[in-house]
This record gives structure tokens, C-alpha cells and sequence, in this order.
């Protein structure tokens, strides 16, 4: 059995009752005692479904207010991802590595790094706090402006659930769930589907 398939040190997502995440780990490469945080983020390049889009946003969206808007879908998303630890870290078998509280790739990172005109390593943003908390409100904001592109197909959607799909599966598979009505429903290398991340955010559980 691999360790991924293992529920002693891979416990479903739902089952994290505001405690300590046991997926979360400090550094390093991971191993059977020290796996990283549940859920790899999906970055518009680089995503655990192979789809490939790029955001090129204003960084100027990133703005207190819009912030404090997305703030409680925020928390619940650190809350899934990493039990809200900045320094959650997993690393996967093919050797990507996602860190922080949302669990961001390197190509996300880059994504904002591009965005933004800033320039930092995946271990920097690991320890930089409010770097985390600066990239998590561009993340959001971009994820809204994907949602709104799609005008009246997402309007039968609930919004949070339409963002936590997008975070997991990408902007793109967001958008391929909601034109085939749920019928496209990836699952992330953890087994996470599109719609379960929907379920869970939009309230539907």
C-alpha cells in the first residue's frame, strides 16, 4: 500500500475536526512519519490534471478590502488544506512540492511572481507570513475574475463552491465543471474530487 493510500497518515479531508492536521509536516521532504498537508494546490500551470493556463492579473486587485471580502472562505480553505500551518509542506511522488497554508506549487507562485513583478523562492514564501496571506488574496481574486468571465453559466452556482473548486482543480476545471453541469469531476492525486470541494464549500454538506 502506498503511504498516500494510507489512512493513518492520509485521513479524509472531512474528518479534520479543527485539530491538528496530521497531513501538515515542517520541512523537508516528506516521508511515512512526516507527510505534508492535505491537498497539493492547484496552480493555472501546473495542476494534478495537467491543464495549463496562466493568470496575467492586475496586482492592484489585491486590495485590503477584497481581502477582507474572502477572508472566511480563506480560513476554511487554510483550514482544509493545512490546518491553517504556514509551514505545511508535502511533497508528491513526482516530486512537486507544495507549501504553506493553501498549499501553493511553484508554478502558482509564479503565476503571482509574474503577476505582481515580485520574485521569491517556494522556501521563502514558506516562511514569509504575510507573503502567504498577499498571495491567498491575489489567488481568490483571480479566481473570481474566472468565475465572472463565465457570466450566466456560473450564476446557478454557489460562489464559495465555484472558488474551492477552482482551487483544487484550477481555473480551467472549474470551468469545464460548471459547462458540463458536474459531469466533469477530476479527482486530485490525494482523491479529492471537484465536486466534494464544491459540496464542502458551498454548504451542500
Amino acid at each position: 500500500m502506498s503511504v498516500y493510500d494510507n489512512p493513518d497518515f492520509f485521513p479524509p479531508r472531512d474528518t479534520n475536526n479543527g485539530g491538528p492536521n496530521p497531513r501538515a509536516s515542517i520541512g523537508g521532504r516528506d516521508t511515512a512519519q512526516q507527510i505534508g498537508a492535505p491537498s497539493a494546490t492547484i496552480s493555472s500551470e501546473e495542476t494534478l490534471f495537467d491543464f495549463g493556463t496562466t493568470a496575467l492579473l492586475n496586482p492592484n486587485n489585491t486590495t485590503e478590502g477584497t481581502d477582507a471580502a474572502n477572508k472566511t472562505l480563506r480560513n476554511k480553505l487554510e483550514a482544509s488544506e493545512s490546518s491553517g500551518r504556514p509551514d505545511a509542506e508535502i511533497t508528491l511522488d513526482d516530486g512537486r512540492k507544495f507549501v504553506g497554508k493553501l498549499q501553493f506549487g511553484e508554478a502558482r507562485l509564479k503565476d503571482y511572481q509574474k503577476a505582481t513583478g515580485t520574485k521569491f523562492s517556494q522556501e521563502e514564501f514558506k516562511n514569509n507570513l504575510a507573503l502567504q496571506d498577499r498571495v491567498a488574496a491575489w489567488h481568490l481574486n483571480d479566481i473570481d475574475k474566472a468565475i465572472d468571465a463565465l457570466g450566466e453559466q456560473a450564476k446557478a452556482y454557489n460562489r464559495d463552491g465555484l472558488r474551492a473548486t477552482a482551487h483544487i482543480s484550477g481555473k480551467t476545471g472549474m470551468k469545464k465543471f460548471v459547462q458540463s453541469k458536474g459531469k466533469y469531476n477530476p479527482q486530485d492525486a490525494l482523491g479529492t474530487s471537484a465536486q466534494a470541494y464544491y459540496d464542502k464549500f458551498s454548504g451542500a454538506v
